[in-house]
């Protein structure tokens, strides 16, 4: 279906399976926002204007690009970089790698196989500060996180073609030193690790683990942290086909890291999802049909019942000539089961679930353009701050004095997928939600309290259990 800037976009979804004699239903509503289409690869604040922004390759100069919000849904032109020397630009990750809280890029280049470090001005503007030879030595594939829990981004990357994992650790004021080396496991002698290396907790335990997949292979293999930088255990996820890609989401909200598979088979018309669990297996899968073939899968709430929802993209045809792509939903009830899928855009493929403007629904980066998430639902009442990262706590008042139970309301901002935001009272955890998109998390909850004055501290947590946190008095009358 075509539609121009500014068309309402809506489709309503009734109640399936076991929950189909009830008289609910669910609107799930967009406005769509012509945008520049160059815009991709990773996606963060870094103006600090509230709104997702993107540094992306440049395949026709070798720089990068960086292309910043201009309202909501809205881009400006793309600004272009280069890296200084005439190195080609191959890789690029987002993080606040000097500790001043704006969002800096390090961009791999090639064939000077260097990390160079770019700073942010604050208003997303970057600059040279810093290089880092010896890089990846030709591989870039690479993820940033805390992966030993000191507070500052580290990064992980594919070594030695796909054999090894190694970690650089950040110091939080632009520099890094060369951490452990972890041999990847289930090698069976090919390069099983050269793409598209992913950061997620699988088990659940609070530690970072990674998941990566080779070009030619049809498996995945997922390596799970200690903490300290080493991955020393690993388990495969198995495929039908060869070419199968792998996405990431929170599909059932248990706090642990699912795995969608795109079969790589354009006649499997399916999303094989794999749950992950405590006991490091991949046991428990489920499989939703879709009309066509998949070619990405995001989770996220669309409709604010407090449940995730699964985003699809997806291809018809045989060749890039005469393919048409899509954008699927798949609402999920809260029995587990999905109801059927609802195409909300043809013609246009699937980028990204992202924040583009400052309210607290995930909005979607399309090829052409953005849907902005106009559904009236249950979302979080208290936005995250207009910045790279932080805590916006829109209740309780820091020093106030409320009656119990007391309602806390917080939005969060981080530099990785955000997990969760938990509030701990007087050294208790009293609450905590699993919930969020993109960079963003937040927590509508109420706690009992006790008559008294009580230290309130609220934390926010990324995938990688690196931790934001705000603390307060409180009193409870």
């Amino acid at each position: 279906m075509a539609h121009g800037t500014g068309v309402r976009l809506a489709f309503v979804f009734a109640l399936a399976g076991s929950l189909a004699s009830a008289a609910f239903a669910f609107n799930v509503s967009f406005s769509k926002i012509a945008a520049a289409p160059n815009r991709g690869g990773p996606h963060a604040d870094l103006n600090g204007d509230g709104r997702e922004d993107f540094a992306s390759l440049n395949n026709v100069t070798g720089g990068f690009d960086v292309v910043l919000s201009s309202g909501d849904g809205k881009y400006a032109a793309p600004v272009p970089y280069s890296i200084p020397g005439g190195a080609d630009s191959r890789a690029i990750l987002i993080g606040d790698f000097n500790g001043d809280g704006k969002a800096d890029l390090l961009v791999g280049g090639y064939p000077d196989n260097a990390l160079h470090l770019f700073l942010n001005n604050g208003l997303g503007g970057f600059s040279q500060k810093a290089v880092f030879p010896n890089w990846v030595l030709g591989d870039f594939t690479s993820v940033v996180g805390d992966f030993n829990h000191d507070g500052c981004m580290d990064i992980a990357f594919v070594a030695h073609g796909g054999l090894s994992i190694t970690v650089w650790f950040g110091n939080g004021k632009g520099g890094f030193t060369a951490g452990p080396t972890s041999l990847i496991p289930f090698n069976k002698g090919a390069a099983l690790c050269d793409n598209h290396l992913q950061m997620g907790d699988f088990d659940g335990d609070g530690r970072a683990d990674l998941i990566c997949d080779g070009i030619l292979n049809a498996d995945a293999t997922v390596l799970y942290g200690d903490g300290t930088g080493r991955f020393p255990a690993g388990s495969v996820i198995h495929t039908l086909s060869n070419y199968s890609g792998f996405e990431l989401g929170d599909a059932d909200g248990d706090g642990k890291m699912d795995v969608f598979v795109e079969q790589g088979n354009p006649e499997l018309e399916n999303i094989s999802v794999r749950y992950g669990s405590a006991a490091r297996t991949w046991t428990r899968t489920s499989t939703l049909p879709t009309f066509h073939f998949v070619q990405d899968v995001t989770a996220a709430d669309l409709n604010g019942d407090g449940i995730n929802d699964l985003i699809v993209g997806e291809v018809s045809g045989d060749s890039p000539n005469t393919a048409t792509y899509y954008v699927g939903v798949l609402l999920r009830n809260s029995n587990g089961s999905y109801q059927k899928e609802q195409i909300v855009e043809t013609g246009d493929f699937l980028n990204l679930v992202i924040r583009a403007n400052r309210d607290a629904k995930p909005d979607i980066s399309l090829g052409n353009a953005v849907l902005l998430n106009t559904t009236v639902g249950n979302f979080p009442p208290c936005a995250a701050p207009n910045a790279f990262e932080g805590i916006n706590v829109c209740s309780p008042a820091a020093g106030a004095t409320v009656p119990s139970p007391v309602a806390f309301k917080v939005g969060a901002a981080g530099q990785v997928p955000m997990r969760d935001v938990e509030v701990w009272v007087d050294g208790k955890k009293v609450a905590l939600q699993v919930y969020g998109f993109s960079h963003y998390t937040f927590l509508n909850r109420s706690a009992s309290l006790s008559a008294g004055t009580h230290t309130i501290g609220i934390f926010a947590a990324g995938w990688d259990q690196s931790l934001q946190k705000k603390t307060f008095t409180l009193k409870v009358k």
